[in-house]
This record gives C-alpha cells, structure tokens and sequence, in this order.
C-alpha cells in the first residue's frame, strides 16, 4: 500500500524484538494429520471458526515450514485436524507453528489477509485505506529471459513481482547490470537451466525468500550486489540471500548483504569460488545456518571439486546453532581461507559429518560458542565420516561466554576429525596467549 510492503497477518505475533513466536504441540494423533495444542495461558489459540479454513504453518524443525491448511479443531480436547498429513517431517511432541490466513489475526498495522476472495488490509500509518493506492502483482515474474543469447539488459526497476523479479531460464551469455529489484513476492532474481550469466551491480532488496538463485547453471558470476533484506519474512524460508546449488564454475564476488533470515550465501556447486563479500545481520529468523553455508549433501549433480570461501567478512548472527563459516553434511574440498568472523551468537566455524577440508588464516572474533565446532551425529553417514580436516594459522578470540575454542563433539566412536598447526588462541578466562601446535586427533 503506498509502495510501502505489508506482511501477511499470523497469530501469535513476533515479539517486541521481532521474533518469531509460535504454539507448541503437546501431543500427536490419533491420526497423522492431528496435532493437540498446548495450553498456555500465555497465548490464548483462536475460537474454532478461525482455526477452521487457516493456514496452519509448522515449524518442525529448525530450518523448515511446511504449510497446510486445518479442516478441524475441537476447541474441548484442542485437537487440530490438518488437510493432509505433513511431507517434510512428522508431527511431534514440542514441535512449533502459527497460522495465518483469515483476517481476524489483523490485530496490527502494516498487515493483511486473503479470505474468501477478499483482500483485508490494516495500512502501516494505521489510517483508512478508503482512497489509497493497494499494489498486488499477479504476474508470473516481472521479467523472463527464456530460450535466449547473448543478451544484455541494464538498468532496469521492477517491483513487486512475484514469485520473482526476473527469470533467466534455458539461456546463454545473459547480463544483468545495475538492476533496481524491490518487493518480490519470493526471488529477486532467479537463473536455473541456463549457463554463461552475469549479474552485476544491482541492488536487490525485500525478497520474500532470495535475493538471487543460481540452479544447474554453470559458468556463472555474481558480482559487486547489494542485498538487503531477504527472506525476513516468517511465512516463507528462504535459502539465503544468494544461493546457488548443482552448478559449476560460480564466482559470488564482493557482494555486501545485509539482513537475511537464513544464510548470507549458501554455495553448494563444484568449482566455485565466494571471495570478498560482506555478510552482516543474517540468520537472525531461522536457526542451524550458516553465513556462508555449504553441503554436499544434495541437489542434482553429486560434489567433485572444490569449493573456495576467501577473504570474506562475516559480521553478526543471532541464533546459536549457526557457524559465522558452515560446512554441513560431506562438504569436502572446501578451503576456507583469510576470512574475518567477529559478534556471531553460534560457533565461529561449523564443520559438521564434512571431511578434507582446509582452514587457514582465518580471524574469528567475539564468538559466543567455541571458534571451531567440529560435530558428527548422523548415522546417515558411515561412522568416522568427519576426518581429515587441517586447521592452520587461524587467529582465535572467541566470547567471555565461549565454554572452549575449539570443540569436538561426536555420537560415535571415532578419530582423526583433523589436524591442527601454529593457530593462535586468545580467552579473557585465561588472560595470555597460547599455540596449539601439532595436535592430531583429538
């Protein structure tokens, strides 16, 4: 409304703080599609005819939201009946959501609703919309590059477009450069089955998921962006504010984002290079993140090269399982190299079931949990899948409330997560400086 965005009305809200808060489930069943809601007195759950036709979003676990729509509620055993059972994971005790959709939850400004084939809407000023102008995009995307070449498209402005501002799709030699992106319902700018593309020098901001996807594209620059706010938006989960996965030859070069709701860059292709950006305020919505997050764990091509994070600046994650550096599930090949991590609530650097992998001249300042977390858990994996690892020349400093800086967590028997050479410790618990030299194993 009057170009300024408006968020879908859910209950409960966000706190004072804007974080999320959500109902807990106290129990499942009888059937998979049934869930009781735990009573607090805290957060009184909606009368039946408003839970009756919402959309119930569960928060399952810490990095998913699966939407799905309540047919039910018996507002005596505060048993909720879904549509259909969920996909991505099973109801379970403790699990988390809100519900959104009907237009009794707008209870603030700056909210709205789609109920019954009506737009509801409460302004951001908290005045009367009678006579005000209301934006909605129902296009399929503001711009769409498909079944091109060699196309080169500059200073463009599109906003609020939805599902994305531009799509780049079955294409080759496309360049995008100092495009002005704002308010995409999901992703600024989306590139999927595609290969020689460039996108430079735009500003990308409010994306309801990603600022920009790179998916089975190859040979692939992003370069010199500025990305703010994406995927802040409790809604949606987006993968980052730049995320590319199944692609090879990527270069995400000296881009500066700002605000993102899960990671800064997850970078999951072979070959691909995320050297000199600035990373600030992400993973402050969704937990288990990364400032830069890769795994090898999936997409449609499997992992062979490698993978270089270089001389990038992480600064300022909220939640506390988040590394400021993330390498999830069999990353390998990954150098990590001359990077600054400094005020993140989680570790420092995060190599979790990864192996191979090398990190040296790294500064990790401020840290809350240990600098290093090295964690194999999953039995997915075969036992022992974390090994391998060299650590040198890293500089670390982490927080007061930092219980160690370095820590090796492991669910089975195992050796060999690493080695370590000539890094630098500093913990104000013990007030001098000490080298930890030569240690392998653990």
């Amino acid at each position: 409304m009057d170009e300024i965005r408006q968020e879908v009305a859910r209950t409960p809200n966000a706190d004072a703080a804007g974080n999320p808060v959500y109902f807990t489930i106290e129990s499942t069943g009888p059937l998979a599609t049934q869930f009781v809601v735990k009573d607090e007195a805290s957060l009184p759950f909606p009368m039946a005819n408003e839970v009756i036709g919402s959309t119930v979003a569960l928060h399952m676990t810490k990095w998913t939201l699966e939407k799905l729509v309540a047919t039910a509620y018996d507002s005596n055993t505060r048993r909720v009946t879904l549509s259909t059972a969920p996909k991505d994971w099973v109801l379970v005790p403790e699990g988390r959501f809100f519900l959104m959709g009907k237009s009794s939850f707008i209870d603030q400004p700056g909210e709205w609703a789609w109920e019954n084939g009506s737009l509801y809407l409460r302004p951001s000023d908290d005045q009367t919309p009678t006579g005000r102008s209301v934006t909605v995009s129902r296009s399929a995307g503001g711009l769409v590059v498909r079944g091109v070449q060699d196309i080169q498209i500059e200073g463009v402005s599109i906003q609020g477009a939805d599902p994305q501002a531009v799509l780049i799709e079955n294409s080759s030699g496309i360049s995008l450069k100092k495009l002005q992106i704002k308010d995409s319902g999901r992703i600024g700018i989306l590139s999927q089955l595609s290969n020689n593309v460039k996108i430079d020098d735009c500003d990308i901001s409010n994306s309801g998921k990603n600022g920009i996807l790179n998916y089975l594209t190859d040979d692939v620059t992003i370069s010199n962006n500025r990305i703010k706010n994406s995927g802040t938006t409790v809604q949606h989960i987006g993968w980052g504010a730049i995320f590319t996965a199944s692609s090879t030859r990527v270069n995400i070069l000296n881009n500066a984002i700002n605000n993102s709701g899960y990671h800064g860059i997850s970078a999951s292709g072979d070959d691909t290079l995320v050297q000199n950006n600035i990373i600030e305020n992400v993973c402050w919505l969704w937990d288990d993140c990364g400032g830069i997050y890769t795994n090898a764990n999936n997409g449609e091509r499997p992992r062979t090269g490698t993978i270089r994070i270089i001389g990038n600046i992480v600064n300022g994650m909220k939640n506390t399982l988040s590394g400021g550096i993330y390498l999830d599930d069999l990353s390998h090949n990954v150098i990590v190299q001359d990077n600054t991590i400094q005020d993140v609530a989680g570790f420092g650097i995060y190599i979790h079931n990864s192996y191979n992998n090398s990190i040296s001249g790294n500064t990790i300042f401020n840290s809350k949990n240990p600098s290093i977390w090295f964690r194999e858990d999953n039995g997915n994996f075969p036992v022992g899948v974390t090994h391998d690892n060299t650590l040198t020349d890293n500089l670390y400093f982490p927080g007061p409330e930092a219980w160690s800086m370095v820590e090796h967590v492991r669910f089975f028997p195992h050796e060999n997560f690493g080695t370590y050479d000539r890094n630098v410790f500093w913990h104000d618990f013990f007030h001098q400086r000490r080298k930890h030299q030569g240690l392998s194993k653990e």
